[in-house]
């Protein structure tokens, strides 16, 4: 989206309303360091295409004083970079695949930045990880058997 379209979205007022909506959401603090004096703005967590920035769901919004903002921003274009690059030396188009839909079924319990470090030490931890294998090859093998008889349940009702 070209600056000066979005800069004159940002103007209008279903943004305005939002924007309201979501600073007394916040108290009108900065969600990262508290800062009540310093001019706050309503950071867009992610940015879709297809969604104008009053469409966006709350929980994607976050007020941020300026500075929080600013080093948000700059943090976020290494972090992206960097993890993109880290995902794709680990993982071929289908396990980013599998990856991007336990992403989108994901349903955070708790504060986002503590399961992000809880996620990071469980990827980290090798006991952890054989544990989750473990578990799931329990769990797929469950999900087989529990096809494989809708499967022979289907076949038999068909010869009869």
């Amino acid at each position: 989206m070209a600056n000066n379209d979005y800069i004159g979205k940002l103007k209008d007022p279903r943004w305005q309303k939002k924007r309201l909506e979501i600073l007394n959401r916040d108290k009108w603090a900065c969600t990262r360091c508290k800062n009540t004096e310093e001019t706050l703005v309503v950071h867009h967590m992610v940015y879709f295409d297809n969604l104008q920035p009053w469409e966006y769901p709350d929980d994607l919004l976050l007020t941020f004083c300026e500075s929080c903002h600013e080093l948000e921003l700059l943090n976020m274009r290494t972090v992206e970079k960097d993890l993109i690059n880290e995902i794709k030396s680990k993982f071929l188009a289908y396990g980013m695949h599998e990856l991007k839909g336990g992403f989108i079924n994901l349903k955070l319990q708790g504060k986002k930045d503590f399961i992000a470090e809880v996620y990071s030490w469980a990827l980290a931890t090798p006991k952890i990880q054989r544990y989750l294998i473990n578990e799931y090859r329990k769990y797929y093998k469950r999900k087989q058997t529990k096809f494989k008889k809708i499967l022979l349940k289907t076949h038999n009702k068909r010869k009869q």
